[in-house]
């Protein structure tokens, strides 16, 4: 066993070997090779060979990486089969047992055995590898040729081999492929093990060597001539061929160095060159059925890169003048004709017709264009050009430097005149002369593809149609015809999708047909236009709130109805002053197919619309928005629910978001919504102001808040969350004697309020995160009070990346950021913490408790120069941000 710095995990690795029901001392040798652990590692294996003398070995050497160290660990061994347990992994406890009675049965036939790989910690399941070992027979490489195995450390070898085989010190990671296959061209056959494992652990901090070698030189071109053309040279040598389950083998390993995005650790010309020189060198030597018949390269566009790359040439043919097809030699990598429209968006806004959505194809953009065909009743045709974007979340396909797909994002607006009808199709343009401005005849081959619809867009193949207050659009044929409202035409659309979902009889679809048709008779009768007014469906306390405390207070015939869950004290407190609906309940999903404008703190469908439920406990999701799509286009009011700093262009684009307003707070914020990702139009982002600052009081008190945000990447994951340094630094602090010690000195109490979040239940387990932390009795655990009172009464704030410090500066308070590591899963956007922030920035716990010192003796007040910031920072500080939001959201 190789060992390096894995002092947490040993334990457990070696007492999976001294637990063998094959019995440890009379049947085991284990040989513990450090190589050069800075941490406790050494001393846990010699804790170890101190109880058990006579079964255990502990080597040490200098860091030469694990080949060097199972080399050298041998040189000892005297045990009849050998395997290679990794120090960070373990073996079920029948392993050695099962191993050591197929090897009496089949002792001449093979000459290692192999055991299935299954993972655990920040991954679980099956190694995809797994299939070959349905039943524990011998694999006999002649005939079932796609078998390859890879792993030392699920194998077990006669020690014999060794006195001919060894590790190599060549490559950092495939040491093991290229020994075990050097030695399956012997006999060709190896021994599979169906019914005990080998448990594979995936690490949290990504820091076993597998997870690292990728980020290294070495990686590329030494892999390629030291592994590869290794086992090429020996098979040649041994058969004058290369033997089809070495192809195999080569083909699986390949495609994880071809997925790598780019080539830039190559870091001359000479060096990229030689990576391609042997690139090229060992596809020759694989065969196109090796490819096309290799169940277990499962990524189309891997299977499409191998033939380009091998075959170095990529044509396009055009067949009839109507099908276009780009091959490579004479294999079909991509046919223009097969691909789909998705569609994210269909919309009627401001008298335009709008499409949004995507085309993935191998052909390059300036070979592309996508257009409307627009057709009146009266039979004009026009077109209408696509503006091609771009999202963060949406790129092109790029392996080694290479574009492999494109993605061909596309907006299309359509005027839309009074009382017009007319009909839509969507059209994509193939540019002969790589000139997608060039719409010559003779130069564009017209395609019309299928279309299909992303789960967010506002129609379905089950909900074919949508209505405005002017217009009705239908799906219908593989296009759209849009037509002005009209009652009959809604009540003859809406049965044929009530019948559709009836015999298509999804889960849900019998609450789905009788809120249809409560809607089919409501609708009509309603008046008066309908506000839906929420913040999360678990509490209040936010813009929307305020906003919905204000709208009530206006006599201009809205209906206004704010949403929460029932079971909350902010329903029983906000039932007393307006109309509160539960979330999720039958009133509130026949409101939300009834309503005009929905107003909410928040985005995302999965806090918004009762049609997407996640259960975050049992981590469930019930989707059934396909029932209900084309009633659920109501217009969403963003207003946010902190200001925006970063760069949230992952999460807020517009091809699932669409909202019909973001709300600023500054004009810098607003700026920052124009850069590329989002794809808004600018009249969405207002500058007004937030709601909840309309009510911000300062009744300062000794009482200092603490509020970090969260980091995404935790999410549903106990183990991970535990090994995090968000975690590490957050308890630390909550337990932080001279902290408390001071503060307790001075009068003051810490208030801890946990992002919301942290009162999640992790995936599959009874805890929430906050169950996790170990808080100090002294500190306060801020559970039910608003977020205005704690900032109200609060005299200094610390927090890490979260936008709470925003309202609490708002109050011209110090706040203190404490940046411990860079670990924001957000990127970095125009606000720069050191020249724009509001308080002073703390990488350290040392510092950040003389920086809390130095507030508690100067009786926290905020230094002149981060007030000038504040001021410079906020647009407005009149009071008035909710009548200025309301008043443009009724106007818009």
């Amino acid at each position: 066993m190789a060992i390096y710095n894995t002092e947490q995990y040993l334990d457990e690795s070696i007492n999976s070997v001294i637990n063998q029901s094959i019995g440890f001392e009379n049947n085991i040798q284990l040989i513990l090779v450090d190589d050069g652990s800075a941490d406790n590692s050494l001393k846990i294996a010699e804790k170890y060979q101190q109880q058990y003398p006579n079964n255990i070995i502990v080597l040490s050497q200098e860091n030469q990486g694990p080949a060097v160290a199972r080399n050298n660990g041998l040189k000892y061994i005297q045990g009849k089969y050998v395997n290679f347990l990794d120090s960070d992994d373990y073996l079920s406890k029948e392993v050695l047992k099962e191993v050591d009675e197929f090897f009496n049965k089949h002792y001449d036939e093979v000459d290692l055995v192999a055991i299935p790989i299954k993972y655990f910690d920040r991954r679980g399941g099956d190694h995809r590898l797994n299939d070959k070992f349905k039943t524990t027979r011998v694999i006999d490489l002649t005939k079932e040729l796609n078998s390859p195995q890879l792993s030392a450390s699920s194998s077990f070898f006669k020690n014999n081999l060794f006195n001919k085989f060894e590790f190599s010190t060549k490559i950092i990671s495939s040491e093991d492929s290229l020994m075990i296959n050097k030695m399956l061209l012997e006999k060709r056959k190896y021994g599979a093990i169906s019914n005990v494992y080998y448990y594979y652990r995936k690490r949290y901090d990504n820091s076993s060597t597998i997870d690292v070698t990728s980020n290294k030189k070495e990686y590329f071109t030494d892999k390629l001539k030291f592994y590869y053309m290794e086992l090429i040279n020996t098979s040649i040598a041994k058969y004058n061929r290369v033997p089809a389950f070495i192809q195999y083998l080569m083909a699986y390993d390949l495609q994880w160095l071809l997925k790598q995005h780019d080539l830039s650790i190559l870091e001359t010309e000479i060096e990229i060159e030689e990576f391609w020189y042997y690139l090229n060198k060992v596809l020759y030597y694989i065969e196109d059925y090796v490819i096309l018949k290799n169940n277990y390269i499962t990524n189309p566009i891997f299977v499409k890169s191998f033939f380009v790359l091998k075959n170095k040439k990529v044509h396009t043919e055009v067949i009839n003048n109507k099908q276009v097809i780009k091959k490579s030699g004479t294999y079909t990598i991509d046919n223009l004709n097969n691909h789909k429209f998705w569609i994210d968006i269909v919309e009627i806004r401001n008298n335009s017709f709008n499409i949004s959505g995507f085309l993935n194809s191998m052909f390059e953009d300036n070979f592309i264009s996508i257009e409307a065909r627009k057709e009146t009743i009266d039979g004009d045709i026009s077109y209408f050009s696509s503006k091609q974007v771009k999202y963060n979340t949406r790129k092109n396909v790029i392996y080694l430097s290479k574009t492999w797909q494109y993605k061909h994002n596309f907006d299309i607006r359509i005027p839309v005149l009074k009382k017009e009808i007319f009909n839509v199709k969507l059209v994509v343009n193939y540019h002969k002369d790589g000139d997608n401005t060039n719409f010559n005849k003779d130069n564009i081959i017209p395609i019309r593809l299928l279309m299909d619809f992303t789960q967010h867009a506002k129609l379905s193949q089950s909900s074919t149609y949508f209505s405005t207050n002017s217009n009705i659009v239908i799906l219908h044929e593989n296009s759209f015809n849009v037509a002005p409202y009209n009652f009959k035409r809604l009540v003859k659309h809406e049965l044929h999708d009530m019948k559709s979902i009836f015999s298509e009889k999804k889960a849900g679809y019998k609450l789905a047909l009788l809120l249809r048709f409560m809607y089919l008779i409501i609708h009509p009768l309603i008046r008066n236009p309908i506000y839906l007014f929420m913040d999360r469906q678990e509490v209040a306390d936010d813009n929307a709130e305020h906003l919905y405390k204000y709208a009530l207070k206006q006599n201009d015939n809205i209906n206004k109805f704010y949403v929460v869950l029932k079971d909350t004290n902010d329903f029983r407190r906000l039932s007393k002053i307006g109309n509160v609906v539960p979330f999720g309940s039958f009133k509130h999903k026949l409101l939300f197919l009834l309503c005009d404008k929905v107003i909410s703190s928040y985005p995302e469908e999965s806090v918004i619309n009762p049609f997407f439920i996640y259960d975050r406990k049992n981590n469930v999701i019930n989707d059934e928005r396909n029932l209900y799509s084309g009633l659920t286009n109501t217009p969403l009011y963003f207003l946010q629910h902190g200001v925006t700093k970063d760069n949230i262009s992952t999460y807020l684009k517009k091809y699932d978001k669409n909202v019909s307003l973001i709300l600023t707070v500054s004009d810098k914020e607003h700026d920052s919504f124009l850069d590329e990702g989002y794809n808004y139009d600018e009249i969405i982002i207002q500058t007004l102001g937030f709601p909840r600052h309309d009510n911000l009081e300062n009744k300062r008190k000794k009482k200092i808040l603490f509020i970090p945000t969260w980091r995404s990447y935790l999410e549903n994951d106990k183990d991970l969350f535990l090994a995090s340094e968000y975690f590490k630094q957050l308890n630390n602090i909550l337990n932080n004697e001279s902290l408390i010690n001071l503060v307790d000195e001075k009068g003051y109490e810490i208030i801890f309020r946990p992002h919301p979040r942290l009162n999640y239940y992790i995936s599959n387990t009874n805890l929430r995160y906050i169950d996790l932390f170990d808080i100090n009795d002294k500190i306060y655990l801020s559970k039910d009070e608003s977020y205005q009172e704690l900032f109200s009464e609060a005299s200094l704030l610390i927090t890490d990346y979260s936008s709470v410090f925003f309202d609490f500066a708002y109050l011209k308070k110090p706040v203190i950021y404490y940046h411990y590591a860079n670990d924001y899963h957000h990127a970095k956007g125009y606000f720069d913490y050191e020249t724009m922030g509001f308080g002073e920035v703390i990488f350290d716990e040392e510092k950040l408790l003389d920086k809390i010192t130095y507030y508690l003796e100067n009786n926290c007040t905020m230094e002149e120069e981060y007030i000038e910031k504040v001021n410079s920072f906020f647009k407005y500080n009149d009071k008035n941000n909710s009548e200025r939001v309301y008043n443009w959201i009724c106007k818009h």
